[in-house]
């Protein structure tokens, strides 16, 4: 698929089967779509106009989330996803000074965007790693040291809830009710990694197995994005024993290294991705908050 379409190819070459087609594409700048004609052939409303209504939709490409909101307020974006109950008062108290003509919608309805930990199974240069992070048991020690109510309360201010498992809650035809799910319990998370080997600690009081090798990981996310860089740290300070070390990268980097045996783990925030043990699917890790804003 990479050899077929690249950045550089021409969109009038792509092929588009939703209700919008790529017209262009500007790396780092914007990202712009416009309605597919051939959608509303079979895509109509009560009335049988045809869908999409929108002639178009463009994203522009910011460098922080602090840039997206300046834009908003400025007027030159007419959608954002506020990212904090901060940005939610900004926007807010603009509406009230009339210096801004928005509608607030504060905590309406869970959104169902996610933040999880996607490991990496392909670390030829690092075969102890690779197969540590292949290991069931260590996956389900960091689930528990994931302490998903403090990051709700501290990170997202208590506009959201902790998350398990693949699907989400309100998606209640699929979603699971009776889904085991893994606590915050430092002490399982050391049981477990004893069951690996890591039953020892070193001068520095991280966990070693008997060739003297640590348990732990380094994680890559973007550092544009504040909520993430605090998720990490928070985790990689909960871990006590465990070295976890975490590095920030632009987005663009961040989803290029996750597809890539380049570092252990990391946090973006994109679709396909699936929980590791806590469903029995392998390819990553539930991370705890969904925002409530929109």
């Amino acid at each position: 698929m990479n050899a077929l379409w690249g950045i550089e190819t021409d969109p009038a070459d792509l092929v588009f089967g939703g209700m919008m087609r790529l017209v262009q594409f500007t790396p780092g700048e914007r990202i712009a779509f416009t309605r597919n004609p051939y959608w509303g052939d079979w895509n109509v409303d009560a009335s049988g106009a045809p869908l999409p209504y929108l002639d178009g939709l463009t994203f522009r490409v910011t460098e922080s989330s602090a840039t997206a909101l300046n834009l908003f307020l400025a007027g030159e974006v007419d959608v954002i996803e506020p990212q904090s109950l901060d940005d939610v008062g900004i926007i807010r108290r603009a509406v009230l000074n009339g210096d801004l003509e928005a509608t607030v919608s504060e905590s309406s309805y869970p959104t169902t965007a996610n933040t999880f930990l996607a490991f990496n199974w392909n670390l030829a240069s690092d075969p102890f790693k690779e197969s540590l992070l292949r290991d069931g048991r260590i996956r389900r020690a960091v689930a528990h040291l994931i302490d998903r109510h403090t990051i709700v309360e501290l990170v997202f201010g208590g506009a959201g809830f902790p998350l398990y498992g693949s699907v989400h809650p309100t998606e209640t035809a699929w979603a699971h009710p009776a889904l085991e799910v893994p606590d915050f319990d430092p002490e399982r998370a050391a049981a477990l990694l004893a069951e690996i080997g890591f039953d020892r600690r070193d001068g520095q009081g991280y966990l070693i197995d008997a060739e003297g090798r640590r348990a732990g990981f380094s994680v890559v996310t973007n550092a544009e994005n504040v909520d993430r860089v605090q998720m990490m740290t928070l985790l990689a300070a909960i871990a006590i024993g465990h070295e976890i070390q975490v590095l920030e990268a632009e987005l663009g980097a961040v989803i290029y290294l996750a597809g890539r045996a380049v570092h252990h783990a990391a946090t973006p925030r994109l679709r396909g991705y699936l929980p590791a043990d806590l469903v029995g699917v392998h390819e990553g890790l539930m991370l705890p908050a969904l925002r409530s804003l929109r």
